[in-house]
């Protein structure tokens, strides 16, 4: 009887230590999903944030403005404001 509540005991840990690797696993996956989620929202917000200075610069002059900000390119203009990274646009807003 000894044998078998022994060997019951030591299935039972491992069935624990499997579950609780599985759920840190998923913890740390989880984890770097949210930092990813979190570093594209930040990198969104200052995309929006330099494409609303630019367009703000629009308005006071009546100007296109056209500026450089680290990798992006901004253009305001009477109908649209662009944010150009290299080719590729990342924000287009028109009237």
């Amino acid at each position: 009887m000894s044998h078998s509540r022994s060997g019951f005991v030591m299935a039972d840990a491992t069935v624990a230590l499997m579950i609780l690797t599985v759920c840190v696993v998923w913890f740390c996956i989880c984890e770097q999903q949210l930092q990813k989620q979190m570093q594209r929202a930040s990198q969104e917000i200052y995309i929006s944030r330099i494409g609303k200075e630019v367009a703000d610069r629009y308005y006071d002059s009546h100007q296109p403005v056209t500026e450089q900000r680290g990798k992006y390119t901004v253009r305001a203009m009477a109908d649209k404001v662009v944010v150009m990274e290299g080719a590729k646009t990342r924000l287009l807003i028109t009237k």
